[in-house]
């Protein structure tokens, strides 16, 4: 949950609350290993989303430095 925080620039809190919701997990407290994986399946999409938007930013950026050659 801390690097979907601090690679999307969102509150810990709301990222939690998101990839829960997403998860369908209800509630930290006595999380069942089959929910806890919902939960890691969950944040580790929303982390390669934020990677493949990072690398489109980025080969975007690229290109318009060239664009003009």
């Amino acid at each position: 949950m801390e690097d979907v925080s601090q690679r999307s620039n969102q509150d810990l809190k709301a990222v939690a609350k998101n990839a829960m919701a997403k998860a369908k997990v209800k509630s930290f407290k006595n999380i069942s290993a089959q929910d806890a994986g919902y939960l890691k399946k969950e944040l580790n999409t929303e982390l390669m989303e934020i990677q493949q938007a990072n690398e489109k930013s980025s080969n975007e950026e690229f290109e318009k430095s060239f664009a003009g050659l």
